[in-house]
């Protein structure tokens, strides 16, 4: 019985492969869905209708969950990132680190939750 032991990695690093392959697959889906709508379940893709292709895109649950769980892995993606990012511009002090790992997630959090904030408002009919 062996058992892995993590010393440094957490849950963003140590989903970076999969969270980059769903990432591509949506930024796949999000061009076909919203830019040339070639892929546009549920709804009538209207060409410059921004608000409306944006609500009628996401009034679907399952591409509003889809986009929702993009955003949650965009978001760990962002948490290593930023992390990984200020080590590399050689930010990486242990009297600083905690401060660096509260910017990284601060702008993970932003970004992740302003993101699913457009889902959410669109399936609970705040928007649309």
């Amino acid at each position: 019985y062996k058992k892995s032991t993590y010393q440094e990695a957490n849950a963003a690093s140590r989903t970076m492969i999969w969270g980059g392959i769903l990432l591509l697959i949506f930024v796949v889906f999000h061009i076909l869905h919203f830019t040339t709508g070639d892929v546009a379940p549920g709804f009538t893709f209207e060409y410059g209708a921004v608000f409306a292709n944006v609500t009628g895109g996401l009034a679907q649950p399952v591409v509003a969950a889809f986009y929702i769980l993009a955003m949650i892995f965009l978001g760990l993606h962002l948490y290593h990132g930023v992390w990984s990012m200020l080590q590399t511009l050689g930010a990486n002090h242990p009297r600083y680190n905690t401060l660096f790992h509260r910017i990284a997630l601060a702008v993970a959090i932003i970004v992740a939750v302003g993101n699913i904030s457009f889902p959410v408002a669109v399936l609970t009919g705040m928007v649309g």
